[in-house]
C-alpha cells in the first residue's frame, strides 16, 4: 500500500518590527499578534505555533507580563515553539561575524533564563541570502538545524529542500529551505500543498498564518488543512519531529553560500550600513580595552552596560532595517539607537583608557601622548594628534628612549587660530597594549623615501601615477616593475531604475556616464605622507578624493568625500587589474569565498582580491563601510552610492504626480586601500591588513605624571601566526575572559596566545577557517576551550 505524503504544519506569524511602519507600530503588532495566537491555541488543541526573536519576547515580558506567563505555560506544554534563538532575524550578509555570535549568545541566554528553553533550530526565513560563514556559527552555538526561504528555487539551485549545509571550516547543520511562502493562509494552503505533493515531495513542512505585519493563524487555515486529510497525512508538530525524518538519511552536502536574493540590499542606504559597522567596531574595541583596564587598573568590567549596547545594535541589524528597505520615517529611530550604542561603547572605551593612562609614567621629554593598539600583534601605523602649540619651533615626536620618530605637521581641523597644530607621526606599537610618545619643539627629519610631483606619488615600494586628465592609471609594484592597473581607473555612473531591493537584477550593466575631473593638486609632501587631491563632478554630484602614500607602506590609501545628488542612478569605482586568467576572492564572515568574474553584484565583508592564478600576483581593494562589489573580467567594481526610492517594491511603479524620497542623497565619506601584492590573497595576508583598517589606534593626550606602569606595555599577543583575535571580552558568567581566535588564511596554523598581564601562555592549533573560543581565568593556569555560548566543549 502506498503511503500518503506526510505534511507537517506549523503555525507562525512572521513579524517585521520595522519595515513599512516604524518601531512604535511594530511593538504594537508583536503584542497584538502574540495575544491573538495565545487565544488561537486555547481554542484549537492540536495546533502548534512557532516564533523567533528574543527582542519580541522581551517586549512582552516588560509590557504585558500576564501574556508572557501564558506564553511560558504554552512553551512548557509543547504548543508554543521557540525557534531562531537570535535577538532578531537579521540581515545575513552585512553584520560582521562577531555580531552573528552575539545574536546567538544574547538571544539563547534570554530564552534559557526566561523560558527554560535551549533553542537548537536556527531560523532566518525572510533574510536576503545567507553567508557561508553561518554553519560554523550555528554549529558552535548549539544549533542542529537551520530553516530559511531565500534564495528561492529560481534564484539558487539546491539538490533538495533538506540538505547538510557545510561551512568553510567543515562545520555542518541540517538545513531546510521552505519550498513555499512562510505566510500561507486559507485556500492558498491547499493549492500549495497539492503543488508540492505533485512535484514528488513525500515529506514536507509548511508554515501557515498571516505575517509581515503580524496576524497569525486562523480557524479558516485549520479548516483548509483539514480538507486535505484524504490526500495527505496531516501532522501538527514542531520542527524537531520533521527533522528527525531526515537524520538517518544519506543527504546531499552543500558546500556553498546560500545566495542570491535582492542584490540591491548590499548597497542600499549606505549611511545605516556605515553606522552599523562603526557601532560593531566601537563595541569590540570597548570590550578589549575594558579587559585591559580590569587587569591593569582593577576597575570592574561594565558587563551589563555593554550587553545593553550590543542589544541595540543587534535589533537594528533586522533584515529590513540593515538592508535599507524600510520607510524613511523609521530610520530616525534607527540612527538614534545605533548612536546610543556607539556612545555607550565610546564612553566605556574612554573611561577604560583614561584609567589605564593615569597609571603610566609620563614624566619628562615634553607633552605625553599615549597610543593604544587593540590588535594582538606589533604594528607600525600612522597616527594623528591635534593639540594647542604656542611655540614657534615645529612640533616633533620622540619615543621613550628620546629617539625622534618620523613626523610631519598636517592641516588642523579648526580655523580659529589659538595655536592649534596637528601632527602626523609613525607609531610602532606593541601587541594589544600601548606606547607613550612625547611631543616637543624640534627640527623635523625630512629624510624620506617619499617623492611627489604634479602627477605622481612614490615611495620605496609603490609608484602611483595620474594621466593628463587626472585619472589614476598607474599603480606600480616596484620590485616587479608591474603596473597593477591595465588601464585608467574610473568613477562610473550606471542607470538603475530597479526598486529598493533590485528585484530581478543580477548585475548593473547600463553605463550612462562618468565623473569628469575638474582639477587636482598636491596637498602634502611628506616625509611621512604625500598626498594628491582630485576633484571631479557628474551632473549635480561632486567627488573629492585624496590619494595618500605613506613612507614604507605597500599600499595607497584613498579618502573620499562624495556629495551625491542623482536619482535612479548608481556610482561604482572601477579598477581594471592587469592580470590574465583572473580569479576573484571575497572576504566573508569567518571565511573567504571564490566567485566567478562575471560582473554579478556580490556581498563582501569589505575586501576583495583579483589575482593572476599563474603569475601569483594581484590587486586587493579594502573598503570601510561598503559591502557591494562586482568583478567583470579583471575589473573590480565597488558600489559606493545607489539612489532608489525608499521602500519601493516591484511591480509598483512611481507616479509622476507624486514626490518620493530617494536614498543616499547628500554627503558621505568613506575610505579604501589599493594593495598590489606578490602571491595570492592568503600569502599576502589580506584579512590581516583589513583588521588594521577596521581597528585603528586610539590616541590620548596626557599630562606629565608619575605612575607604576611603564612607557610601553603589551597586555596580550597572538604570536608566530596570522591568527586573528575576533573578540576579547568578559565571560557572561562574570568569571574569566573569552579570547576568540580565528584562522583567516585557509590553512592550518599553530599559534601561541601570550597573556602578559597574567603570565599565561596557550599553544593552540587551528584548522583552516576555524573559530576557537578560550576561557581564560587569571587565577587558574589551565585554559578551557568553550563553544560560542561559552560552555565547555569537553
Amino acid at each position: 500500500m502506498c503511503m500518503k505524503p506526510k505534511v507537517y504544519f506549523v503555525a507562525n506569524s512572521h513579524i517585521d518590527p520595522v519595515w513599512l511602519w516604524d518601531k512604535d507600530e511594530g511593538v504594537g503588532v508583536v503584542l497584538e499578534t502574540f495575544r491573538r495566537v495565545v487565544e488561537f491555541l486555547k481554542q484549537h488543541e492540536g495546533a502548534v505555533f512557532a516564533a523567533s526573536s528574543a527582542q519580541f519576547y522581551k517586549w512582552i515580558e516588560e509590557i504585558d507580563p500576564e501574556l508572557f506567563e501564558e506564553i511560558k505555560r504554552l512553551v512548557n506544554d509543547g504548543r508554543w515553539i521557540v525557534v531562531g534563538g537570535w535577538w532578531v532575524e537579521p540581515d545575513c550578509n552585512i553584520p560582521c561575524g562577531e555580531s552573528f555570535i552575539r545574536h546567538a549568545l544574547y538571544g539563547k541566554k534570554y530564552f534559557k533564563e526566561r523560558l527554560g528553553v535551549e533553542v537548537d533550530i536556527g531560523y532566518n526565513i525572510d533574510s536576503f541570502g545567507h553567508s557561508w560563514g553561518l554553519p560554523q556559527v550555528l554549529a558552535k552555538s548549539g544549533y542542529r538545524y537551520y530553516v530559511f526561504m531565500r534564495p528561492n528555487p529560481r534564484e539558487k539551485d539546491l539538490p533538495s529542500d533538506v540538505f547538510l549545509w557545510e561551512g568553510p571550516d567543515g562545520s555542518r547543520v541540517l538545513a531546510y529551505r521552505l519550498p513555499t511562502s512562510y505566510s500561507l493562509t486559507g485556500k492558498r494552503i491547499v493549492r500549495e500543498v497539492r503543488r508540492l505533493v505533485s512535484s514528488g515531495r513525500r515529506t514536507i513542512l509548511i508554515l501557515y498564518g498571516s505575517g509581515d505585519h503580524g496576524g497569525g493563524p486562523s480557524k479558516e487555515d485549520l479548516e483548509a488543512i483539514r480538507s486535505l486529510t484524504g490526500e495527505i497525512e496531516v501532522v501538527h508538530a514542531d520542527f524537531h519531529a520533521f527533522f528527525r525524518e531526515f537524520e538517518d538519511r544519506d543527504l546531499p552536502i552543500v558546500r556553498d553560500e546560500l545566495q542570491h536574493h535582492a542584490r540591491g540590499c548590499y548597497s542600499a542606504l549606505s549611511r545605516i550600513k556605515k553606522l552599523n559597522r562603526r557601532a560593531e567596531i566601537s563595541l569590540l574595541e570597548a570590550e578589549r580595552y575594558s579587559v585591559m583596564c580590569e587587569l591593569l587598573e582593577g576597575s570592574s568590567y561594565p558587563l551589563e552596560e555593554l550587553r545593553r549596547a550590543w542589544r541595540r545594535v543587534l535589533f537594528n541589524q533586522f533584515h529590513d532595517i540593515l538592508a535599507g528597505t524600510s520607510i524613511p520615517e523609521a530610520y530616525g529611530r534607527v540612527e538614534s539607537e545605533l548612536g546610543e550604542a556607539m556612545s555607550i561603547a565610546q564612553d566605556v572605551k574612554l573611561r577604560s583608557l583614561r584609567l589605564v593612562s593615569r597609571r603610566i609614567e609620563t614624566l619628562g621629554r615634553g607633552i605625553p601622548v599615549v597610543v593604544f593598539n587593540s590588535l594582538p600583534w606589533r604594528r607600525v601605523v600612522p597616527v594623528e594628534v591635534e593639540l594647542s602649540w604656542g611655540v614657534e619651533k615645529p612640533v616633533v615626536a620622540v619615543d621613550e628612549k628620546g629617539c625622534l620618530v618620523p613626523s610631519q605637521e598636517v592641516q588642523p581641523s579648526s580655523l580659529v587660530g589659538r595655536g592649534r597644530v596637528r601632527l602626523l607621526f609613525l607609531a610602532e606599537l606593541p601587541p594589544m597594549g600601548y606606547r607613550v610618545y612625547w611631543l616637543k619643539p624640534g627640527d623635523v627629519d625630512s629624510d624620506s623615501d617619499l617623492h611627489v610631483a604634479d602627477n605622481t606619488l612614490e615611495n620605496s615600494r609603490l609608484l602611483v601615477g595620474f594621466d593628463s586628465g587626472g585619472k589614476l592609471f598607474k599603480l606600480e609594484l616596484k620590485k616587479l616593475a608591474w603596473n597593477a592597473l591595465s588601464s585608467t581607473a574610473g568613477r562610473v555612473v550606471y542607470r538603475d531604475e530597479s526598486d529598493t531591493w533590485s528585484h530581478g537584477v543580477e548585475k548593473y550593466d547600463e553605463i550612462i556616464g562618468e565623473f569628469e575631473v575638474l582639477e587636482w593638486r598636491i596637498v602634502e609632501r611628506g616625509p611621512v605622507r604625500a598626498s594628491i587631491e582630485v576633484e571631479s563632478r557628474y551632473g549635480s554630484s561632486k567627488l573629492l578624493e585624496t590619494y595618500r602614500v605613506y613612507t614604507g607602506m605597500p599600499y595607497v590609501e584613498v579618502v573620499a568625500d562624495l556629495d551625491w545628488r542623482e536619482k535612479h542612478k548608481l556610482l561604482k569605482l572601477h579598477f581594471p587589474v592587469n592580470v590574465s586568467g583572473p580569479r576573484a576572492f571575497y572576504g566573508i564572515q569567518f571565511g573567504v569565498i571564490e566567485r566567478p568574474c562575471n560582473g554579478m553584484e556580490e556581498p563582501s565583508q569589505g575586501w576583495i582580491d583579483v589575482e593572476d592564478g599563474e603569475l601569483s600576483r594581484g590587486l586587493a581593494l579594502l573598503v570601510d563601510y561598503k559591502y557591494s562589489f562586482s568583478i567583470e573580467g579583471s575589473t573590480i567594481g565597488v558600489t559606493v552610492a545607489r539612489s532608489p526610492i525608499y521602500a519601493h517594491h516591484d511591480p509598483y511603479r512611481p507616479s509622476g504626480a507624486l514626490r518620493y524620497r530617494y536614498q543616499d542623497q547628500g554627503s558621505q565619506e568613506f575610505a579604501y586601500i589599493l594593495y598590489p601584492h606578490v602571491g595570492g590573497w592568503s600569502a599576502s595576508r589580506i584579512p590581516v591588513l583589513y583588521e588594521e583598517i577596521l581597528f585603528k589606534p586610539h590616541v590620548l593626550l596626557e599630562y606629565p605624571h608619575k605612575g607604576e606602569l611603564p612607557a610601553t606595555y603589551s597586555l596580550l599577543e597572538v604570536g608566530e601566526s596570522s591568527v586573528l583575535l575576533t573578540a576579547l571580552k568578559k565571560a557572561e558568567s562574570g568569571k574569566g575572559y573569552i579570547a576568540r581566535l580565528f584562522e583567516p588564511l585557509g590553512k592550518e596554523q599553530w599559534t601561541t596566545l601570550k597573556i602578559h598581564a597574567t603570565g599565561q601562555e596557550i599553544r593552540a592549533r587551528l584548522s583552516p577557517f576555524e573559530l576557537k573560543s578560550l576561557l581564560v581565568r587569571p587565577e587558574i593556569p589551565l585554559v578551557t576551550e568553550v563553544n560560542l555560548m561559552e560552555c565547555s566543549t569537553t
